[in-house]
């Protein structure tokens, strides 16, 4: 935040008191009120003469006595300006600002004209943002330095702060027409062109880019203009000019956190994993205290093939010890305050109230999968509220009004404390993580324990590390008994009938022909990110393609707009012995049905490993695409396994990389297989669980139940019991 106004200390030594002279001019000589003056006034008082004796009191530095004197003379009715000012200068001394602003927003009512009075509000206004910005208090700040630029509209100060307030408020569209004024006032200030432009990019409007362009003309050597462009360029699929740009800035700050973590994503999606995780942990040494920059390496170190489970364990309970465990009540225990009521009805029968948080409840593929949960859940059981951290989109108003939660609390502008906070006010008992360790999730909301039972489920492809989070809700094929429960700090809660429940997009035309039998070769093919697709995966296919001759290998993905990941991939399969036309390129699908037109020109899926795919399967599977997958040591490469176990074909899951090159090159030889997997695909998913919403949040409220029955069995102060199964 700028203090051109001052610091608040400044601010309250600064207060005038306007009738301060007068008085000095009506007393010259300092006259004493005895300790307790104000308590023996009477209601006979006159308002004039508690003015007077306040003023004396005043002038004598009997500041305890002053004070409410003035309060009693207001109380009478007393309607002048200073009496307003001169209690607020002396509440504003004792520091007392928020007091101080009420009566000078008073006085400055009855006498709009009072230089004195604006200036001390102003002053009071500017120490209060200062204050409520120091303490993360940004509703606060945003209040305070939003009136100041009411009272002084020139201020480009107050019009940045108030901006900046509300974007810490995640509020960017409040926040734009203070940062558009601030440029009005200072046109040639690369802070305010670099402020606009951030703002205008949190909104993903295209003025972005000139505003961010004009700040590096004013300031060449800007380093956060510099990696907000690179941002923009990202998303427009820029990524080697995103990359570049980033490099840019590091070479004018080599210990610049952001930079070398942006460089870190960019690099991740384009596929070069080992040099992503060095800038990791580039930025993670440059700002230790980030838990969202440590959330994003344990993200990428999911597709590590390097990273074993125990070392990935052992990582995660690191974040939770540095992060989360400070802020952990810890278990219930004697003498110990709970976040939630501790007089929860603790009914073992009753409806539950559940809670889901997420930033994902828009166009995003963890929304395919719990939108039908939410739908589908029985609320003679369960009241749904939903803890949407989304910035809304049409997807995001179709879950609230298809799949119809009971409350609907939109919490992008929310502290954690304050969501952890609200979320004990809505009496929460089974409150439910979507995120695990990616973008924007809230899991220093969960280290706060706002409900008695916490689960985490879908996000993210492992544990959290989270004392504070319970439960995991899984199955046996993604996370088998046994090894699995060693790599986890939650206790895993395996359903049934499989982890997920998909939803397919109701636009995807019909699975049509073979595209083998028009081409005349089998095609091969993967739509997951780049950053899955390793230099062990690229070996394994190209070992495939080997061994089936003339078929093709189409890759998709949104990187592949770019020039850089494109010329690698072919460089590393000529390397390979694969001739570059029998690779295909194709960049990110604008629209869900072009993405599904995509898989007409594929035979056979290939699931990449150690991080396998989720929705990439479910979509190739709904299109009548085979998917031959690699079941690994932990969950992320055990997802292919779950899913394909759910509709009866165990036959494409290896179990060692031979297995996967030969089941995936018989099958390429077999077009009656091939054809057969083409025709029945669909409705052997239809006729499963795993598009069965019902049967799964049946499953799913079993272990609620389950869990809340055990938290209900133990005492109001014993610590959590376990279950020793883990099983409905």
């Amino acid at each position: 935040m700028k203090k051109d106004q001052g610091s608040r200390e400044d601010c309250e030594a600064a207060m005038k008191m306007s009738s301060r002279k007068a008085a000095r001019r009506k007393h010259p000589e300092r006259v004493s009120c005895p300790p307790g003056e104000a308590s023996l006034t009477t209601t006979k008082d006159s308002v004039e003469s508690l003015l007077r004796r306040a003023r004396m009191a005043t002038l004598s530095g009997d500041v305890g006595t002053a004070i409410p004197l003035y309060a009693r003379a207001i109380a009478q009715g007393c309607t002048q300006p200073d009496a307003y000012n001169d209690l607020g200068a002396l509440l504003g001394a004792r520091g007392q600002i928020p007091a101080a602003v009420v009566q000078f927003e008073m006085a400055l009512a009855l006498d709009h004209r009072a230089v004195v009075v604006r200036k001390n509000l102003c002053q009071a206004l500017a120490a209060m943002g200062f204050a409520a910005s120091e303490a993360g208090r940004w509703s606060d700040a945003a209040a305070a330095f939003g009136r100041l630029t009411v009272l002084d509209p020139d201020s480009v100060s107050s019009h940045t702060n108030a901006g900046a307030a509300l974007r810490r408020l995640r509020s960017p569209g409040p926040a734009l027409p203070y940062m558009q004024r601030a440029v009005e006032l200072r046109p040639q200030g690369a802070a305010e062109r670099f402020n606009l432009g951030s703002v205008l990019l949190e909104l993903n409007r295209a003025e972005c880019e000139q505003e961010l362009d004009r700040t590096l003309v004013l300031d060449p050597a800007h380093v956060g203009a510099r990696v907000h462009l690179a941002v923009v360029y990202n998303r427009l699929g820029q990524l080697s000019r995103a990359a570049a740009l980033l490099r840019e800035a590091i070479d004018h700050a080599p210990d610049h956190a952001d930079a070398h973590g942006n460089l870190a994503g960019i690099l991740r999606e384009q596929g070069q994993m080992a040099a992503s995780l060095e800038h990791y942990r580039r930025s993670l040494g440059l700002a230790p205290d980030s838990h969202r920059v440590h959330s994003n390496y344990l993200l990428a170190r999911q597709a590590d093939p390097a990273a074993e489970p125990a070392e990935l364990l052992a990582e995660h309970v690191t974040w939770d010890a540095r992060f989360a465990a400070p802020l952990d009540p810890g278990p219930a225990a004697p003498g110990v305050p709970r976040r939630y009521s501790p007089s929860v009805d603790r009914n073992p029968d009753r409806r539950l109230r559940i809670g889901y948080v997420s930033p994902d409840l828009r166009s995003h593929a963890v929304a395919s999968f719990i939108e039908p949960i939410i739908a589908a859940h029985d609320r003679a059981q369960v009241h749904v509220t939903c803890y949407s951290d989304a910035v809304p989109d049409p997807v995001t108003l179709r879950i609230q009004n298809a799949a119809r939660p009971e409350v609907w609390r939109e919490v992008r502008g929310l502290t954690d404390e304050a969501l952890a906070s609200r979320i004990v006010e809505d009496e929460i008992d089974v409150l439910v993580d979507l995120s695990g360790h990616t973008a924007d999730n809230r899991l220093l909301t969960f280290a706060r324990r706002p409900a008695p039972v916490q689960v985490t489920y879908c996000g993210y492809p492992g544990t959290t590390g989270l004392a504070a989070m319970g439960w995991r809700l899984t199955d046996e094929i993604a996370d088998p008994p046994g090894p699995a429960d060693l790599q986890h700090t939650e206790q895993l809660w395996r359903l049934p009938h499989g982890f997920l429940c998909f939803q397919p997009n109701p636009e995807y035309p019909a699975p049509g022909p073979l595209p083998s039998l028009e081409r005349g070769f089998v095609t091969f093919g993967c739509f997951n990110n780049l950053s899955k697709l390793g230099d062990q995966v690229l070996r394994l296919w190209a070992r495939i393609l080997l061994s089936v001759p003339s078929s093709h290998l189409l890759l998709k993905a949104r990187a592949l707009s770019d020039q850089e990941p494109r010329e690698r991939l072919r460089r590393t399969f000529l390397e390979l012995g694969i001739e570059p036309e029998r690779i295909e390129l194709v960049a990110y699908a604008a629209t869900p049905v072009e993405h599904a037109a995509c898989h007409a020109r594929i035979d056979v899926a290939l699931d990449p490993f150690p991080y396998a795919g989720a929705t990439t399967t479910c979509d190739a599977l709904w299109m009548g695409v085979p998917v031959v997958t690699l079941a690994g040591e932990r969950h992320a490469g055990r997802v292919g396994a779950s899913l394909l176990g759910r509709i009866g074909c165990p036959e494409l899951v290896a179990a060692s990389t031979d297995s996967y090159v030969e089941i995936a090159a018989r099958l390429a030889v077999d077009p009656a297989r091939l054809a057969g997997y083409r025709a029945s695909l669909r409705s052997r998913m239809t006729d499963s669980p795993l598009t069965n919403p019902s049967v799964i949040a049946r499953d799913i409220e079993a272990g609620y139940r389950a869990m809340w029955r055990l938290f209900c069995a133990q005492g109001a102060s014993e610590g959590p019991l376990r279950d020793p199964h883990g099983v409905a």
